[in-house]
């Protein structure tokens, strides 16, 4: 992950570019193979801690910031903190999925967060589905939206002086792949790569 996040930095700084981003299945992983600190040994959980109280849950996540459930967390907290160094202006959190005590994996798993901060945003608690959050990214770059995207551009979210451009489809040459910086230094790149232990 470490390395993931270094080479992203490094690419951040090199190129200006008006959209970046970073995935990680960090915390997603570090939950699944540390389930047993929720079920107690259990295979699955079905009752406590679904219950807790905010100051249980605090006492509980307090007590046990140093096990890998909540240690997840605090490497991803730092992980945002360094893209939000590096990148300034607007800052989108995005989980695909929640997770819950009832069950196992991601069984009846409640819907994911999003979390909107930036000069483009307000503030407050919002819905949003997970399917609204590229066409209004595109609309929020100046870019247009194809109606057959199936979802909305959440308008509300975006400036005051930025509507929406739907269009009916995009053009064909709108499809094809752009060429990229790096394909002026591909063995550059694919030293750089291999130094990060992507490939052999």
């Amino acid at each position: 992950m470490v390395e993931e996040l270094e080479y992203a930095l490094e690419l951040y700084e090199r190129y200006d570019v008006d959209l970046a981003y970073f995935y990680t299945h960090h915390l997603d992983t570090a939950l699944h193979l540390n389930w047993g600190y929720w079920t107690g040994g259990r295979f699955f959980l079905r009752d406590l801690p679904i219950s807790w109280s905010d100051e249980v849950w605090s006492r509980s996540v307090l007590d046990n910031l140093d096990h890998p459930a909540f240690k997840g967390y605090t490497a991803l907290d730092g992980i945002i903190g360094r893209v939000r160094e590096a990148r300034s202006g607007d800052l989108l959190i995005v989980s695909d999925h929640g997770w819950t005590f009832s069950g196992y994996e991601h069984m009846v798993s409640p819907e994911g967060v999003v979390i909107l901060a930036g000069p483009s945003f307000g503030s407050g608690v919002i819905d949003l589905d997970i399917l609204e959050v590229g066409p209004t990214i595109l609309a929020g770059l100046g870019l247009p939206v194809s109606e057959a995207i199936a979802a909305n551009v959440r308008s509300d979210l975006l400036p005051s002086d930025r509507a929406a451009d739907i269009v009916a489809q995009y053009p064909p040459e709108a499809l094809r792949p752009a060429s990229r910086p790096e394909e002026d230094d591909k063995e550059g790149e694919i030293e750089r790569l291999r130094a990060l232990g992507y490939i052999n």
